[in-house]
């Protein structure tokens, strides 16, 4: 296997030498490498750079959009979620997250020669689909607070939950296949190819049958992750 400094090198090459895509490339490498480390501040402090910033100003509006696109019930148990609203549906601003995945987005985007906007979709759809894992994960769990606050099947119910993370993840190949052309049908079939591995890594990591032994939704939570 290669080290990291030949994989580097070897991007780096791929991308002509143009100074701003080399600084990105190496932003994104360094994070990434971080993050497979299981070194989350010290990736956050690579997207500092410019990364997170630029994800927020642009993904962030992007996001609210597409959650205004849920039906109501789901978008207000959504929208608790990603801590753009209260339980009552209020909007606020209580943060949604580190935004490294959609700032991975971006500055693919970038270090492939595309403006940064041209990857604003598909940083939407990734979020969305953290976000859905995020929400059937906590049940799995029995977390009961995230962002430090109640976790959303805590406040809504197993039920509303479950729901709001398939509506999540349905959303998100809805956006990709907008683009109707061959990349927006690839880039869709990417993404499901994505979900079914972490959904394997989802089933591995808990017992799941154990961990709701008090209630009898084991089953039920197994269906609706597995058939989302």
């Amino acid at each position: 296997m290669p080290s990291d400094d030949a994989v580097l090198r070897s991007t780096v090459q791929g991308v002509g030498g143009d100074p701003a895509r080399v600084r990105t490339v190496t932003i994104g490498f360094n994070a990434v490498s971080s993050l497979l480390a299981g070194r989350v501040a010290a990736a956050t402090a690579f997207w500092n750079i410019e990364g997170v910033a630029l994800a927020r100003d642009l993904v962030g509006p992007a996001m609210e959009s597409a959650i205004a696109r849920l039906t109501p019930d789901v978008r207000v148990v959504a929208a608790y979620h990603l801590g753009l609203a209260d339980a009552a549906g209020n909007p606020m601003r209580s943060g949604s997250g580190k935004a490294l995945r959609p700032a991975l987005a971006l500055l693919s985007a970038r270090a492939a020669g595309a403006p940064p906007e041209r990857g604003v979709t598909a940083a939407v759809a990734v979020e969305l689909v953290h976000n859905f894992s995020l929400l059937h994960d906590d049940i799995m769990d029995n977390d009961t607070e995230r962002r430090h606050r109640p976790t959303a099947w805590t406040v809504f119910g197993v039920g509303a939950a479950i729901l709001a993370g398939d509506g999540l993840l349905a959303l998100a190949q809805d956006l990709l296949l907008e683009d109707d052309t061959l990349k927006g049908a690839w880039a869709a079939r990417c993404l499901s190819a994505a979900v079914l591995r972490l959904i394997e890594a989802l089933e591995e990591q808990d017992d799941v049958q154990s961990v709701y032994s008090n209630y009898d939704i084991a089953d039920e939570v197994i269906d609706a992750i597995t058939a989302a």
